[in-house]
């Protein structure tokens, strides 16, 4: 019957309009939300191909250790990985010269991305990003050789602003 027919037409269209309409405003109003896309295949090959930093050796004072490879005299140079026990990749770095150096990047054991920091010669250095479990954004501010400088934010895991910050040398500096 025609009228069936075009009813579930119809509320079909309906219920596409409806699904359109809802992502729409959730984008719209959830630029505080970060899901992570699933990986693309260059992450993956580069997962993949990633020492497990366990495999990876720490040699030298401490202070100034550094990444080595079993049996090699020669600092590390290549990606790093630390993994969950269900096998989800935990963090990503690239390891230059033995020391964490560019971009780390941390997820939660669901898969949702955790932490983006920039490294360089083995301390924090650049922008850093954090977000809740829930994809919500944590944090957001820099560090300079490994310590927090300059204006922070902070959110509740509800997308709400918890607080601002302004640090000099890790310390937070009064208004």
């Amino acid at each position: 019957d025609r009228r069936r027919e075009g009813g579930r037409v119809g509320g079909m269209k309906k219920t596409l309009c409806m699904l359109l309409l809802g992502t729409l405003l959730m984008a719209g109003c959830g630029e505080k939300t970060h899901y992570s896309p699933p990986l693309t295949e260059e992450e993956v090959k580069i997962i993949a191909e990633a020492i497990d930093v366990n495999m990876l050796q720490l040699r030298g004072k401490k202070g100034e250790e550094l990444y080595y490879a079993s049996n090699e005299q020669t600092p590390y140079t290549e990606w790093a990985k630390v993994m969950y026990g269900n096998g989800q990749i935990q963090y990503l770095v690239l390891i230059k010269d033995g020391k964490w150096d560019g971009l780390l990047t941390g997820w939660y054991e669901n898969g949702q991305k955790e932490s983006e920091q920039n490294w360089k010669d083995g301390k924090p250095d650049g922008l850093a990003m954090l977000w809740h479990e829930n994809g919500q954004k944590k944090a957001e501010g820099n560090y300079k050789d490994g310590k927090k400088v300059g204006f922070w934010i902070y959110w509740h895991e509800d997308g709400t602003e918890r607080g601002r910050e302004t640090y000099k040398d890790d310390d937070p500096v009064e208004d």
